[in-house]
């Protein structure tokens, strides 16, 4: 049986320099040591997702900062923008590395990467482009085991500040999928936090920051103390996947 093994990294948050930090973290280094662990540990893989909020502020420079840091990477990168993103920086500055693009085969399953960000807002939103296309690649696909990949939650995580800027229609994107059952899961980033619930019988996915996490369950903003992480997926050709979080220092 062929499996692939995709490594999702999201919410970076670069800034543009080292003298910068953000709320006292150094989000450069504590994803330079992530991918440091990567390197001596998870190597093996066959791709990277990266799941939005690259960048703090969408400078060019920040871009540019992370683009050093995944140059070691001779596997394909997936890129898809943020709320705190420039989409238009980010493909410019990334296109060596990586590919902005909507959908990506791995082994036999299918990627479908979907862009929820809203220019100058901080909640997302998938626009009527992005679900008929999304809506498009199934119902020509379906017998493709599908991860869909989108920045923001399209459900609540249980934290009343959060789902206030979750993506704001996602009952439309899993009305979408849940008619489609080649979808086995949709993975996001923006909770800064490890969430598996599932709904339709889809799993959905919350993947950690790679550098801080908030506090689960919080009604309101709340910093945890848990370390950078990212997730791991084991896509096998039988339509099945494996997953789970690993944290810096596992």
């Amino acid at each position: 049986m062929s499996t692939q093994r995709l490594l999702q990294l999201s919410d970076c948050h670069i800034t543009a320099d080292a003298d910068t930090q953000l709320r006292g973290y150094d989000t450069h280094e504590l994803l330079r040591k992530l991918l440091e662990q990567i390197k001596k540990r998870d190597r093996h893989f066959h791709a990277l997702l990266l799941s939005g909020d690259l960048s703090d502020r969408g400078s060019a420079e920040s871009y540019q900062r992370l683009n050093a840091l995944l140059s070691f990477c001779k596997k394909p990168i997936y890129a898809l923008p943020g709320n705190h993103d420039q989409l238009l920086e980010m493909r410019d500055q990334l296109r060596k590395i990586a590919q902005c693009v909507h959908s990506a085969d791995l082994g036999t399953w299918r990627l479908l990467m979907l862009n929820s960000q809203q220019a100058g807002k901080t909640e997302g939103y998938l626009s009527e482009d992005e679900l008929s296309r999304l809506k498009l690649w199934l119902d020509h696909g379906k017998n493709i085991p599908s991860l869909v990949a989108v920045h923001h939650p399209p459900c609540s995580i249980h934290s009343a500040w959060m789902d206030a800027i979750n993506l704001q229609n996602g009952d439309e994107l899993l009305d979408i999928v849940k008619s489609h059952h080649q979808v086995k899961a949709i993975s996001f980033g923006h909770v800064h936090q490890a969430f598996d619930q599932t709904i339709h019988g889809v799993r959905l996915l919350g993947t950690p920051s790679t550098c801080f996490q908030f506090t689960p369950e919080r009604d309101e903003f709340d910093i945890d103390d848990k370390p950078p992480g990212y997730r791991w997926f084991e896509l096998h050709d039988n339509g099945e996947f494996d997953t789970d979080v690993t944290w810096l220092g596992d």
